[in-house]
């Protein structure tokens, strides 16, 4: 799994590899059990974080972006 997530981010375009993101989260959330997972990102206006991308598992309400 790590192998064909580092091989999309590698090989893919900036666009193609954002396309796949939330295909990706929810591989890696349903290999670890997770409800959801969401991929934050620095914001260095407020030194803060923002939920750039997420996933949810079946049957749960989508996390906010």
């Amino acid at each position: 799994m790590v192998g064909g997530l580092l091989t999309t981010f590698a090989t893919e375009t900036r666009e193609r590899a954002e396309e796949q993101l939330p295909s990706w989260l929810g591989r890696l959330g349903e290999f670890m059990g997770a409800e959801r997972v969401a991929l934050l990102l620095a914001t260095p206006q407020d030194l803060g974080l923002r939920a750039a991308y997420s996933w949810s598992a079946p049957a749960r309400r989508p996390a906010a972006c």
